[in-house]
């Protein structure tokens, strides 16, 4: 599924809409703004059922985005759905539980994709000042990667702000490693960011839930 959000908000009435009026009309697609797709979900019946169960594991996990790039024994590119079918293949070939293999990486705590609305006039300029001013917030330590919007990482956390391609809205996204300083970092974005022409309304809501 390319480019869909799943905010915590939305995942409720999305995963309705898949179980009630997803086969054949596409409805939970149509809900996320996604009208492409969802008129191509119509066409090829789910893909052939294909699209329908990658639907649900991304809607059930609350995938951000479809942008999964495979290598190994592919062609490189983005493709959610062999992702999940790789996914499922591995699974089926091991007697441990999805928890069990994935307990050797790193945890972490991060936000869903969070859009902070604007006006579209005035987007990527009001980008370019966060840009400019998120620096002064933070030690020089901190590592700052300016390609398209900013992304800040430090020993413990990254995150990232963009302009969207496709609407009015400034994407953001926070991954902290370390769980008890995960809010504290949360609340002082929400602090940088609320005093810029921006609806954050969406950021504000996801901290009510941490």
């Amino acid at each position: 599924m390319n480019e869909v959000s799943i905010s915590k908000k939305n995942i409720l009435p999305t995963f309705l809409l898949f179980i009630v009026l997803s086969w054949p009309f596409g409805a939970h697609r149509f809900y996320l703004r996604r009208y492409a797709s969802a008129i191509l979900f119509i066409i090829t019946i789910g893909g052939l059922g294909i699209w329908w169960i990658v639907d649900f594991i991304l809607i059930v996990t609350g995938e951000m985005s479809g942008h999964i790039f495979y290598n190994y024994k592919y062609y490189g590119y983005d493709d959610a759905i062999y992702a999940s079918l790789k996914l499922i293949n591995i699974l089926n070939n091991t007697k441990k539980t999805l928890n069990e293999l994935t307990s050797v990486y790193m945890k972490s705590s991060s936000t869903p994709e969070i859009k902070l609305y604007c006006d579209e006039k005035i987007k990527f300029s009001l980008l370019d000042k966060i840009v400019k001013d998120i620096p002064k917030h933070y030690d020089s330590s901190a590592k700052l990667i300016t390609i398209d919007g900013v992304r800040l990482e430090t020993e413990n956390f990254w995150f990232l702000l963009r302009a969207s391609n496709t609407q009015n809205c400034i994407v953001f996204r926070l991954e902290h490693f370390v769980k008890d300083k995960f809010k504290e970092e949360l609340i002082k974005l929400i602090s940088i960011l609320e005093t810029y022409s921006l609806d954050i309304k969406e950021l504000t809501s996801f901290n009510q839930t941490v």
